[in-house]
């Protein structure tokens, strides 16, 4: 009876010592596990960093630190308006954001005048447009003797025209001075698609 006994408590004590080890072993793979997913979840953190990087790169078209300066296109009724939100900026880089609020293509010039002494209203054009010559990297706009009288300094034109209701941004290097911007799409410069310009 005394060995059954012994027999019987052998046994309850050997499977209570097993389910104490499997009791201590189960946290232990738990805590593996919580591990693999800490790194997991570490690699995506990175991940997603590295996109959210990307896309703020992507989405900074403007120049550092530039001065912005809404202008509005429209081509309603029979002048053709170009008009910045203000008159003026100061020296330095500024980005334009131009919207096309007409019902057909245009485009945003910035030239800077080269003489003062321009009356701006009869500017000499030819089929419609004011000329444009160009000399190496630069463009200039040239009246019927050949002389420069502007230079171009930015365009979203030559193949690059904004379609009505959309909006680009275009980005100059301002030195203090007098400019003009313009659309010089075939006949839009005589219906008035045209403003003057300082930067100081």
């Amino acid at each position: 009876m005394r060995i059954l006994l012994i027999i019987v408590l052998s046994i309850i004590v050997a499977i209570a010592v097993g389910a104490c080890e499997s009791d201590e072993e189960e946290p232990a793979a738990e805590h593996e596990m919580t591990e693999e997913e800490s790194s997991d979840e570490h690699e995506e953190g990175e991940d997603e960093h590295e996109g959210m990087e990307g896309m703020s790169d992507m989405s900074s078209s403007s120049m550092e630190g530039a001065e912005h300066v809404a202008v509005v296109l429209t081509d309603q009724g029979e002048m053709y308006t170009m008009a910045p939100e203000v008159e003026s900026v100061h020296a330095g880089p500024v980005t334009y954001i131009a919207s096309n609020e007409g019902l057909i293509e245009h485009e945003l010039i910035v030239v800077k005048l080269l003489d003062m002494s321009l009356d701006l209203t009869s500017l000499h054009v030819v089929e419609g447009q004011l000329v444009e010559v160009e000399q190496g990297d630069t463009v200039y706009l040239a009246d019927a003797s050949g002389n420069h009288y502007g230079q171009v300094i930015a365009s979203t034109g030559h193949g690059l025209h904004l379609d009505a209701g959309n909006t680009v941004e275009l980005n100059a290097n301002m030195e203090a001075g007098h400019y003009m911007l313009l659309c010089n799409i075939a006949t839009h410069y005589q219906l008035g698609m045209w403003t003057e310009f300082e930067a100081s």
